[in-house]
């Protein structure tokens, strides 16, 4: 029969193993979906056009637009660069904008 002392480290090694494992996992799951997100291409060859709502922004259209696969900060800058919206200009409700329409794909490696 082991001793005491000898199952409380044995306690104590499998639960430093168990939460190390549980911390590399989550890092590794954290770097593969920022790559994977990365490595998403952004390619639009169409718009369509949208009228703004009360409420929208350009955040909340490019997170409905990126379907969360695609990086909102890119796609507001490209909704601006499609719409010829200076950074100090804000959309308004009414306003008519036009908006890409992407084929999400991913890069192969």
């Amino acid at each position: 029969m082991k001793s005491l002392r000898a199952r409380v480290r044995e306690w104590v090694f499998s639960e430093t193993l168990f939460i190390s494992l549980l911390v590399f996992s989550v890092t590794l799951g954290l770097i593969v979906h920022f790559i994977d997100r990365d490595n998403a291409k952004y390619e639009y060859n169409l718009t369509f056009s949208h009228i703004v709502e009360e409420g929208s922004t350009l955040w909340q259209l490019a997170l409905n637009l990126g379907g969360g696969s695609l990086d909102p900060r890119r796609i507001v800058r490209e909704i601006r660069q499609i719409n010829n919206l200076s950074p100090q200009e804000w959309i308004q409700p009414g306003d008519k904008i036009h908006l890409p329409l992407y084929n999400i794909s991913r890069r192969t490696p």
